[in-house]
Parts: structure tokens; C-alpha cells; sequence
């Protein structure tokens, strides 16, 4: 995949703000608003399950995104600010290898400790809950790289989309 950060859309530092307010607001409703309809489809022992095997998988998602995106955007945007876009790119690509084997790291030692965590709670209905988990700490990973470097090219809307 190739990324030329001369012609990647750039937004003031203003336009950039609102673009991440508004996304978060949008996602601020989400989150409150399908609880209600997921509460009512599953009950509340479906949710005991789901908030069971979300407990692993917010941990491992602050590890697999803590400060990456922070540090590539600075190092990109340094790196475009000289004018290196070689630079950036080579920091991009550096950045997804690391990511891309956190994420793969992160997804099996989640299914690794999936039985034994369900088994201390214990809660062994939320073993499958759990595994169903993992891919998404790939990808989320993946996705850090990417919004650290359109954050180092001031483009907001890849992260808002995210």
C-alpha cells in the first residue's frame, strides 16, 4: 500500500479538533445507545457474559494502542515538516511491522488465557465470548499505525472514521 503524504488532505488545527470532537460524540451516542437494545436482545446474564470477556480484552487493548499513535504522528509529522515524506513513509511501515506483531502477540495470548481467566471468575459461559475477542486486538493494533501517521500528516479523518 503505498501512502504520498503530499497528497493527503490536511486540516487546520482547528478543523482537526472538530473533526475528533464530533467523531467522538457520535461515538459517545453509540456506545449509550446500543447497551439499551443489546441489554433487552440478551438480558442481563448475556451481559454478565459480554462484560466478563470485555474485561481481558480493554486491558489488552490499552497495551496494544498505548502511545502509538502519539509517537508515530510526531515522528511522521517531523518527518514531513523536513520535507522527508521517504522518512515518513519508512516510519509508517516501521510502525505497522511493530503493530502487526503486537496485534498478532496480543490476539493469541488473549486466546491462550482465555480458559484459565474465565475459569478463576468463574464465569466458563464467557470462554467463547472471549476468543471472539481476540481479532479485534489485531486490528486494533493495525489501526493505531494508521491513525498515528495520518495524525502526523494532520488528516483527521481516518482517525474519526476509526
Amino acid at each position: 500500500m503505498k501512502h504520498n503524504p503530499r497528497h493527503i488532505q490536511r486540516q487546520s488545527f482547528l478543523e482537526g479538533a472538530m473533526i475528533l470532537i464530533i467523531a467522538n460524540i457520535v461515538i459517545k451516542l453509540i456506545g449509550a445507545i446500543y447497551k439499551i437494545p443489546l441489554k433487552n436482545l440478551i438480558g442481563a446474564d448475556g451481559m454478565g457474559i459480554y462484560n466478563t470477556a470485555y474485561m481481558p480484552y480493554a486491558f489488552l487493548l490499552n497495551v496494544a494502542a498505548a502511545g502509538v499513535p502519539v509517537a508515530t504522528s510526531r515522528m511522521v509529522a517531523e518527518a514531513a515538516a523536513l520535507g522527508r515524506s521517504a522518512q515518513a513513509k519508512r516510519t509508517f511501515h516501521i510502525t505497522m511491522a511493530v503493530m502487526l506483531a503486537l496485534g498478532t502477540a496480543l490476539c493469541l495470548i488473549l486466546i491462550c488465557i482465555a480458559r484459565p481467566f474465565v475459569e478463576s471468575i468463574p464465569n466458563t459461559r464467557a470462554y467463547m465470548s472471549v476468543l471472539v475477542f481476540g481479532p479485534a486486538l489485531f486490528f486494533s493494533a493495525v489501526a493505531s499505525a494508521y491513525r498515528g501517521f495520518y495524525q502526523g500528516l494532520s488528516n483527521m479523518y481516518p482517525t474519526a472514521i476509526s
